[in-house]
């Protein structure tokens, strides 16, 4: 399960997400390193522990996979989470990064099989 946005620059698209997050301007993400991979859990009571995204930047996209938290992170993430990280992370977006992106797609099931995904 994905999110990607297409932009001219993917890398400064992540550049001001992160700067936003480090400023407080964005306070529902919190980036975190996890086995050398740059992580985005999102700070929420209820879904804080569900799941988190890792990043994968292209040249002209930006590609956010969830996944599960915990020992069994290649699992199948419950929908309502799903629908709640895919929202969040596309609101964070939509309200500070338009300047950066063109467009943005979610995906509704997974459309790949994240597991072979080189996050390099």
């Amino acid at each position: 399960m994905s999110v990607t946005f297409f932009t001219e620059n993917s890398q400064e698209l992540l550049n001001k997400f992160n700067q936003d997050i480090r400023d407080g301007v964005i306070d529902t993400w919190r980036v975190e390193e996890r086995d050398g991979h740059q992580c985005y859990i999102m700070i929420s009571p209820h879904h804080e522990k569900e799941a988190f995204f890792k990043v994968l930047v292209d040249k002209n996209v930006l590609q956010f996979f969830l996944f599960k938290d915990g020992d069994n992170n290649n699992e199948d993430i419950e929908k309502d989470a799903y629908a709640y990280y895919s929202g969040a992370i596309m609101d964070a977006f939509l309200l500070e990064g338009t300047d950066y992106f063109k467009y943005a797609v979610v995906t509704a099931t997974p459309v790949v099989d994240i597991s072979k995904i080189n996050f390099e």
